[in-house]
């Protein structure tokens, strides 16, 4: 039933042009200390949550942020300088940050929405300011951010709940938390996360948020078991219904449980990244290519693994090659059959085929596997799939076919690469090895002995030759 609701409601969610993953950067203090305050993560941790809860939005897996948070112990830099090398590092494409300035118990910030581009950051409007009651903060950051995507980013879905708050626990917890973060990035003060954790859990023993911060900064496991916890003190808390320490599980039980989770999480953010590898993984698994096809098509048609040389990106090869990876081939091939249906582009076709070719071959079906790869190349030409091709022919002993292969692929020159070029005038002298020629078999063998091996899949192939030599010497 709730495949069956997500069919209808995932194609209904507005996105950004090529869903770009959005990070919110723990924000750096108007005049530089030496040190990051744990109130710029704590404005991060705010803002974040709440824009967790737009179905438009796929927002960054964001405990994983404090990793590179203590580089900014020896020097602050400006904020398009931050969030370069902070986009970079994480890999997202739409970056949230800013500066803050809190006097006595009022904060004002000042927020920049940034846009990587080739040679740097763009700003996608100017800074806009925010200010209120420290205490207040997550009710008031909260709907700032809401006005801010309407603004900065329109077209982008409004929250599921009228009042979506998903940090239940007070400001001092908060920045317990946030401290743990912090520390939790440092082996050497591993303690000191403990240590404020436990404080955090003091402040607000009831707060799912403070209880989902223990996988992160603290020695619980993300599983099936503790999500659920997590769930229970807030069933609006999103990120618990992703419970990523329980996808890799041998227990085929807990393991649709997680599924359940997971789809219920991207029932309300359907364009996550991070909730979607793991259906991903879970589904692979399973064998499971009915669940994971929808979202392998909705984050085709979005775009969300485009780049400038790829429309559609890669989403259907990563699912079929992940089915191959764990042996569900039937899996696979329905991967296969969805995506060929949806992409009309030849190059993207001729990929396709030579997974789906791949894939028959990985099942031992030789025949099969031929046959894709000679669909692929006549889409795309392709040197190393010719040779490979021609491999698979003279393996199955039609010589004059193999033959034909080797010779084009070597008639192409220069554009054919050294180890391409020594593994078709291999394959072509075992060819003339086969019909008896064995003069013209010695003459490339000849020419192969005085090869150096580059790497490791051509050793084996002049040691054949330099072996051949030495058994067929006059």
């Amino acid at each position: 039933m709730v495949l069956v609701q997500l069919n209808s409601q995932i194609w209904n969610i507005p996105s950004l042009p090529d869903n770009p993953t959005v990070a919110v950067a723990p924000f750096l203090p108007e005049e530089p200390d030496g040190s990051l305050p744990s109130t710029g993560r704590v404005i991060s941790e705010v803002m974040t949550l709440a824009l967790w809860q737009l179905p438009s939005l796929n927002m960054y897996h964001h405990w994983l942020l404090a990793r590179d948070s203590h580089h900014l112990r020896q020097k602050l830099p400006t904020v398009s300088q931050y969030a370069l090398k902070f986009m970079r590092r994480h890999g997202v494409q739409l970056l949230i940050a800013g500066t803050y300035r809190r006097q006595g118990n009022s904060l004002r910030v000042k927020v920049h929405v940034l846009k990587e581009e080739k040679k740097g950051v763009i700003s996608l409007c100017k800074a806009l300011p925010a200010e209120g009651d420290y205490e207040d903060l997550p009710r008031w950051l909260t709907y700032f951010c809401f006005h801010l995507v309407e603004r900065i980013l329109p077209g982008c879905a409004s929250p599921c709940e009228e009042t979506p708050l998903m940090l239940d626990a007070p400001i001092a917890a908060i920045e317990w938390v946030c401290a743990a973060l912090d520390y939790a990035s440092l082996d050497a003060v591993y303690d000191s996360a403990a240590h404020y954790l436990q404080k955090a859990q003091k402040e607000a023993p009831d707060s799912a948020y403070v209880r989902f911060a223990s996988t992160i900064a603290g020695d619980e496991l993300r599983d099936v078991d503790t999500c659920k916890e997590v769930l229970r003190k807030n069933p609006d808390f999103l990120p618990a219904y992703f419970p990523d320490g329980s996808v890799r599980t041998d227990d085929y039980e807990e393991l649709a449980e997680a599924k359940k989770l997971y789809l219920q999480g991207l029932s309300r953010s359907p364009l996550n990244m991070h909730g979607y590898f793991g259906l991903r993984e879970i589904c692979v698994r399973q064998g499971d290519a009915d669940t994971l096809i929808p979202f392998a098509k909705l984050h085709t048609v979005r775009g969300t693994f485009s780049s400038q040389s790829n429309q559609f990106g890669d989403t259907f090869l990563q699912c079929m090659e992940k089915a191959r990876q764990h042996e569900q081939y039937e899996m696979a091939r329905r991967l296969f059959e969805a995506a060929i249906e949806m992409i009309d582009d030849p190059d993207q076709q001729a990929k396709l085929l030579k997974k789906r070719g791949q894939i028959e071959e990985w099942d031992s079906d030789t025949e099969r596997a031929i046959w894709f790869y000679e669909q692929s190349l006549q889409l795309k030409r392709s040197l190393r799939l010719m040779t490979h091709i021609a491999d698979l022919h003279l393996g199955q002993g039609r010589i004059s076919e193999a033959e034909s292969l080797y010779l084009q692929a070597l008639s192409a020159g220069k554009r054919l690469s050294r180890t391409r070029r020594i593994e078709a005038q291999f394959g072509l002298a075992r060819c003339y090895e086969e019909r008896g020629m064995t003069w013209r078999a010695g003459k490339i063998y000849k020419k192969l002995s005085k090869q150096a091996a580059s790497n490791g899949s051509l050793y084996p192939l002049l040691l054949y030759a330099c072996d051949w030599l030495r058994r067929n010497q006059q």
